[in-house]
């Protein structure tokens, strides 16, 4: 069995002195290569560093709607991206939950600006979006053929679903998924067509039903392929691989 973990922090300072054991850990249960996204200023570096050190991580490189702010220079992005070969401009996106502080214009202004980016080097998106799914429509549909990208640990309705489905999009499931009262994700995740469905572990932050999120790791997300499968009434095997063969088709190559 091979997978792919989508999105996953290996870049969290929670890793850094046993990013080797992680990597080993995953690769045990067949978890083969991972994307691994930055979401900061500091991070991109760092994040790019990673993929010059280990031929299974691949970097994703934006600035997180949580930490944008408008010293960041986004041309560092596209310098670092073809120094670095990064795979996907990402985590990039929206978050307007109460708590969140960052000015929704501000996150918007972000977001289009690393999506314009994005289009430009021909790369794909890793996408954050809570609390903003219909603005986040509204900002990508002008874009629909030019762009690619994957939803990650997607939390929206079924309307929304059939929407980023239609514009072309990718829709990963994280360790929210496996929690017995998430009715709304089971049904995203046996609705969600198979040439479209991802996984990923979002580690060290989303907890599954039976690991708690500071626990998480890359290996964890058999338990997460697993609870898929069993809702889709398939096999860990065949769900690892229809996701695996999605994450090439979509990043390339990366495994």
């Amino acid at each position: 069995m091979r997978i792919v973990d989508t999105h996953c922090h290996l870049n969290d300072p929670s890793y850094k002195e046993r990013i080797e054991q992680v990597i080993s850990n995953a690769i045990y249960v067949g978890v083969l290569s991972f994307i691994v996204p930055s979401y900061d200023f500091p991070s991109l570096e760092y994040t790019a560093d990673l993929g010059r050190r280990f031929s299974n991580i691949h970097p994703a490189l934006g600035i997180h709607p949580w930490y944008a702010d408008r010293s960041i220079d986004l041309n560092i992005i596209e310098e670092l991206v073809l120094s670095n070969k990064a795979i996907a401009i990402g985590e990039i996106g929206l978050d307007f939950s109460e708590e969140i502080k960052i000015p929704e214009e501000l996150q918007i202004e972000f977001f289009i600006k690393q999506v314009e980016i994005a289009i430009k080097l021909g790369l794909p998106i890793l996408v954050h979006c809570r609390k903003a799914h219909q603005k986040m429509l509204e900002l990508i549909k002008p874009y629909n053929g030019r762009l690619r990208g994957v939803m990650h640990s997607f939390s929206g309705n079924q309307t929304f679903l059939s929407e980023f489905l239609s514009c072309g999009f990718y829709i990963s499931f994280s360790g929210a998924v496996t929690r017995s009262h998430a009715k709304k994700y089971h049904r995203s995740a046996i609705n969600t067509p198979d040439d479209r469905i991802l996984f990923e572990t979002d580690a060290p932050a989303i907890s599954t039903q039976n690991v708690s999120a500071e626990n998480i790791e890359p290996r964890d997300i058999i338990e997460i392929v697993k609870f898929v499968a069993d809702l889709r009434g398939k096999s860990l095997e065949d769900m690892a691989e229809i996701s695996t063969r999605n994450a090439t088709a979509l990043f390339g190559e990366i495994i």
